[in-house]
């Protein structure tokens, strides 16, 4: 019986899935029954030849991710984790999806166990990925993607999306028996290429040219402009998004963005056009996202600290902070921001003593809220929902040498929140004489309760003496 089942199975198979398992569009979570094997075995080696410990979860995964589409997959990615959550929460972020970047290493086939060729997965790879922090994780997976070969595509950088199938043991690491470290193993249907935006010009430009050859004729005017449309949105001059469709940030920028430097130029070699993209992305996705969405997605579990430590890992994300604006400029719009329908922009210098210490943060945005006027003497409780952009330093006033700098955290979003009203701070005259007052008012006081606890003292002396002479 299972000799048939197996053999009509082989017969069903196409392309490496069974008939009637599909690509879906949607990523099914893990069985319980698979999670509960696996809370068993975290932190040990991975056992999945023979008859191996893990051959049953490990072939429910695989098969599992082999019949999720692999754009399923990068859509349901979580990105609001950071390495140590897989430490620290592992356990309760066990068959999560998660979305990680980094360089893909050691590529290569590895053995699909019977059960999983039951299931229909034909063929499963493995390799390490290493972000950008240097954390490594393990990762299987059932496709390549398409014109990929590993033998000449070496240590590509990649995006991942899988499920957290649990810590395994390092076994190659060098290490004694006994130390070796524990790497996350994410399970998924295939991986994505990051290159350079750049590197698609020449033939996007080809297409570009080729939709204009289609002459001004009315019968293909439709599609001659669909064709631009397409075609230059493929040379990242505009996403052609649906009205209701939240604007998403090009992730394939972030790893382009430096930080250190201040906000993005191009020197002479032509360094920085690759981040001066990404912060156009930023500042022209901001103005096209509404502020409630701002706020509907923004985080308020990540710190000042956190995104200081490790901005790599936070880049991108949608943070909620509160903090007292200080100084706020108006910036006119440059070229590029025109085209993306910016008139102009606002840089903001927010300060939270009790969250960032003596630190200021930065805040550019395009949209100034109702009675709100720019100045570097205010003192307006302001929030905010944005997106972090990076870590930038800065030269500070209290600083004595040229080349000392303090470090801040800058952030693109699309306004501020108002608590109050805009209150202009008081000059240092005014509050140079109001202290003098105060100062003057206490020593009157101090004075007056001396003098008092002297005459009641003097008093009493007084009264002894008369009585005493009374007495005599």
């Amino acid at each position: 019986m299972g000799a048939s089942r197996r053999a009509g199975d082989a017969a069903g198979r196409r392309g490496g899935r069974l008939l009637g398992a599909p690509d879906t569009d949607r990523v099914a979570p893990l069985p319980q029954k698979v999670l509960d094997t696996v809370r068993l075995r975290e932190g040990r080696e991975l056992l999945v030849i023979a008859q191996g410990v893990d051959v049953a979860p490990y072939s429910a995964a695989l098969a599992l991710a082999n019949q999720t589409s692999a754009a399923a997959f990068r859509n349901a990615g979580r990105t609001d984790w950071a390495p140590g959550d897989l430490k620290s929460r592992s356990p309760s972020m066990r068959g999560e999806v998660l979305y990680v970047e980094g360089r893909l290493r050691k590529i290569e086939a590895t053995e699909v166990p019977r059960q999983a060729q039951e299931q229909g997965v034909a063929k499963a790879y493995r390799a390490v990925l290493s972000d950008s922090r240097g954390h490594n994780y393990f990762v299987r997976f059932t496709e390549l993607p398409p014109g990929f070969d590993p033998t000449v595509d070496h240590d590509p950088t990649v995006s991942f999306s899988g499920y957290l199938f649990r810590s395994v043991l390092a076994s190659g690491a060098a290490a004694p028996m006994g130390q070796l470290p524990t790497v996350p193993l994410l399970i998924g249907r295939s991986f994505a290429i990051l290159r350079s935006p750049y590197e698609s010009i020449p033939l996007d430009a080809a297409a570009l040219f080729q939709s204009c050859l289609a002459g001004p004729s009315e019968a293909v005017a439709p599609f001659t402009s669909i064709a631009l449309l397409q075609a230059l949105e493929r040379l990242h001059s505009w996403k052609i998004t649906a009205g209701d469709e939240a604007p998403t940030l090009r992730r394939d920028l972030f790893a382009f963005v430096r930080d250190g430097p201040w906000l993005p130029f191009v020197d002479d070699d032509g360094e920085g056009v690759y981040e001066l993209d990404a912060y156009y992305d930023f500042l022209l996705t901001a103005h096209r996202t509404r502020n409630e969405l701002f706020q509907e997605r923004a985080r308020q579990d990540v710190t000042y600290a956190q995104m200081l430590r490790d901005p790599n890992t936070y880049r991108g994300e949608t943070v909620h902070l509160e903090g007292k604006l200080r100084r706020l400029i108006r910036h006119p719009a440059t070229k590029m921001a025109e085209i993306g329908g910016v008139d102009e922009f606002y840089e903001a210098w927010i300060f939270n003593e009790k969250s960032f210490g003596a630190h200021p943060i930065v805040v550019v945005f395009t949209e100034l809220p109702k009675g709100l006027k720019t100045g570097d003497k205010l003192s307006v409780s302001v929030s905010f929902d944005a997106f972090f952009f990076k870590k930038a330093q800065y030269k500070a006033a209290d600083l004595k040498q040229e080349n000392q700098r303090r470090e801040t955290l800058i952030f693109i979003g699309r306004t501020l929140n108002l608590a109050a009203r805009p209150v202009e701070e008081s000059s240092p005259w005014a509050e140079g004489v109001l202290t003098g007052f105060l100062g003057l008012l206490a020593i009157i006081l101090v004075g007056g309760i001396v003098l008092a606890l002297w005459y009641v003292r003097n008093d009493r002396r007084v009264r002894a003496r008369l009585q005493r002479v009374r007495a005599t």
